[in-house]
Parts: C-alpha cells; structure tokens; sequence
C-alpha cells in the first residue's frame, strides 16, 4: 500500500494590489430577510482550502506516530514497534524488533532549530 503524504504546499490568498489590502463583498437580500455575502476580492493567487479535512489527516498522522513509538523512562529510549532494527532492544514483542533510538539532548535540539525565544 502506498503512504499517504500529507500537503507541503498550502497558499495563501494575495489580493491584487488595487484592492488596498482589503477583501471586498457584496450583499445579496435575501428572499427570508436574511443578507448572504459574496466574495468579489481581486486575487492575484487563490489560497488553499485548509478545513476538516486537512486538520484531520494531520491528527490522524500524529496519533499513529504516538501509536507507534513508545518511550522506556528506565533506559531513556525512544523505541519503535515498526521498526526492524537491531536487537539492542533486548526482546521481540509479537513477531516485531523494535528499533532503539537514543534520545536527542536539548542542546542538540536548540543547536538544531535555535533556542525557544
């Protein structure tokens, strides 16, 4: 089966220049007393649609991710049940050899994407 790859390419919208940073609509009245709105912005690129759908895959990619990995507190491992790494892990768990992933220092880390700010 092949992986589903979740969106890197969302947009944003950007309004033609004309527009002075402002979305535009019109009101249609409605026949029940009621206004509807209508879009009529200029764009110079239509965002991406981002709703349930889209926050939805992405949940459900972390919860297995969290499903898959587990951490073991006494030797301050990361292990992973999907895995086939070595035996380092000291044990089979039905049928699997979970692969051992030492943990990243918070140095390490901060190296890597700078300190929180």
């Amino acid at each position: 089966m092949a992986k589903n790859m979740l969106p890197v390419d969302f947009r944003d919208d950007i309004l033609s220049e004309n527009m002075n940073n402002r979305r535009r609509y019109q009101m249609i009245n409605n026949s029940d007393g009621t206004v509807s709105l209508v879009d009529v912005t200029e764009y110079e690129q239509v965002g991406s649609v981002f709703g349930q759908a889209q926050i939805n895959a992405i949940c459900a990619a972390v919860n297995g991710l969290t499903d898959s990995w587990r951490y073991d507190s006494e030797n301050e491992t990361l292990i992973s049940a999907m895995g086939s790494g070595s035996g380092e892990s000291g044990g089979n768990t039905g049928g699997v050899i979970p692969s051992v992933y030492k943990p990243i220092s918070t140095e390490a880390l901060n190296e890597m994407f700078g300190e929180g700010e």
